[in-house]
């Protein structure tokens, strides 16, 4: 029985050996049909996570890699097609993670060589204003603002009074009928928004996209550099191009959209088209 055990195990190994060396003749294959530059990228790729290897056997911060490491991948990820199948040492959500954190160290850079913006105003005039918001709940901003410029102070910024304005305590359920209304309507309602992707030398790209609630289906997307009122409304009119279109469209108070946008948006959500209304 044993015997009989042993040979299976045998035939079991030769099998394995067999698939083994055929995976790596296919990767002899593959790497002679690919091209010299191909190749090369590749080589560069699976040598630094070699490196890495070798250096956490040694002992050398284990667990963590080199800048140079993180700097090579993140290049990779932006101008080498394969990149994320090569990712063996970790995942290809680490090397997006790598991006992300780089971003943020250029921009604290770039922060910290800018001394512009608003100037910081006093301790005495942060606790002033918010104690005018605490006695006067139902002021805001522009109200309390103004009543700082009859008391003698600069007049300030809109934004910069709101910012040290007391926050009154939120209560328990304070969206239940915005979600009982989406709830309801979900199947009529679109959803439009702009998101910023940015690129490998930290350009800001604007990805406009249109969802419907129900079915989280992507009605239609674009991507522009320089967003603007009329390539907004285009978007619109592409979305809605054949007629289907929605009960309720969603949005939040962007600056760019504007009244010519939410002129086109009543005439989609209550006529039905956009033809015959000018904006």
């Amino acid at each position: 029985m044993s015997g009989i055990y042993g040979l299976v195990k045998l035939v079991f190994r030769a099998i394995e050996c067999f698939v083994g060396l055929g995976k790596y003749a296919w990767s002899f294959v593959r790497a002679l049909l690919r091209s010299r530059a191909g190749a090369a990228v590749r080589i560069v790729a699976l040598e630094s996570q070699l490196d890495e290897c070798q250096r956490a056997r040694e002992g050398k911060r284990i667990g963590r890699f080199t800048d140079s490491f993180k700097l090579l991948w993140v290049l990779l990820s932006k101008w080498w097609e394969g990149w994320d199948r090569a990712c063996h040492a970790m995942k290809p959500r680490t090397v997006s993670g790598w991006h992300q954190d780089a971003f943020r160290l250029f921009w604290k850079w770039v922060s910290g060589r800018k001394r512009g913006g608003r100037k910081q105003i006093s301790l005495e005039l942060r606790k002033l204003i918010r104690r005018i918001s605490k006695e006067n709940p139902l002021w805001g901003g522009a109200k309390i603002r103004d009543a700082l410029v009859d008391l003698g102070f600069e007049r300030l910024d809109v934004a910069t009074v709101r910012k040290y304005m007391a926050r009154g305590r939120r209560p328990k359920d304070p969206s239940g009928k915005w979600l009982t209304f989406i709830r309801n309507q979900m199947d009529v309602s679109w959803a439009m928004d702009f998101t910023v992707v940015r690129t490998l030398g930290f350009k800001a790209l604007y990805v406009f996209v249109v969802m419907e609630h129900g079915s989280r289906r992507i009605r239609h997307w674009n991507i522009t550099s320089c967003p603007s009122l009329n390539w907004t409304i285009q978007q619109l009119r592409e979305a809605t191009a054949f007629g289907d279109v929605p009960r309720f469209i969603h949005r939040d108070n962007d600056g760019l959209y504007g009244k010519r946008v939410s002129k086109l948006l009543i005439g989609i959500c209550f006529f039905g088209t956009v033809r015959g209304i000018t904006v």
